[in-house]
This record gives C-alpha cells, structure tokens and sequence, in this order.
C-alpha cells in the first residue's frame, strides 16, 4: 500500500469517527472555531431564511454549511434581476442582513454535496440561459 493511500485512508476513518461521536464533533468544533453558539447562528439564519423565502413565487434553493459558516440562496443561473429583486427584499423584510445570506447564481457547494441542511422552494432553482 502506497504511503499517499494509507493517509487517505486514515483521513476517511477519520472524518467517520467525527461524524459519528458527538464527543469527538464538539472537539473539532472548538479546534476549528466553530463553536456551538456559531452553529446555532448558523442554523437560526437558515431557519429565518427560508421562513422569509417561502412566500416569493420564485423557485430558489436555500443551502447551509456549518463548515463554511454560511447560508447560500441559489436563484439559478442568469436569473432575471426580478427574481434577485424578490430574494433580496424578502429577506429585508425578514430583517436579515444581507451581508450574511448570499444570493447567488450556483454554488459549489450544492454541486459537491457539501451542505448540511437544504430546502427547495417551489421546486428549486433553476438555470434561465
């Protein structure tokens, strides 16, 4: 076995084990700053986000990374500046600063799958080109 197999072997057992022990999530979190008060943020700011989100007649897709420390609303690709227009003064209305939640296009991030929590409204966001 090749020395570059056995690390990434080791990191996969690894990122389990956090996965799966509490104890061990928590320690990790400290390590990295990301404390539970950050997470719970995190998570109230997702949870706000979407109960603004959820009476525009446009299809978006909310997103929230603990890891990354952010929420993300995707409106798709080329979206018309109404849709941005819509998302923007939803989450105003919702007193929610703008320069927490970013609304963009796509994200990188729903493309790997690295989210932890994700909710589409009226059917998600969609690419307009």
């Amino acid at each position: 076995m090749k020395t570059s197999e056995m690390i990434w072997g080791g990191l996969i057992a690894t990122a389990i084990f956090i996965e799966l022990n509490p104890k061990a999530r928590k320690k990790v979190r400290q390590f990295t700053g990301l404390s539970d008060k950050t997470s719970k943020e995190i998570n109230n700011l997702y949870d706000k986000s979407v109960k603004a989100l959820k009476n525009i007649n446009d299809g978006v897709t909310i997103l929230m990374s603990e890891k990354f420390k952010m929420v993300d609303v995707l409106v798709g690709l080329d979206a018309p500046e109404k849709i941005i227009d819509n998302v923007q003064k939803a989450l105003t209305k919702a007193k929610i600063d703008l320069n927490k939640v970013d609304v963009v296009g796509d994200s990188s991030l729903y493309d790997r799958k690295q989210y932890d929590r994700i909710e589409k409204l009226n059917g998600g966001h969609k690419h307009y080109n």
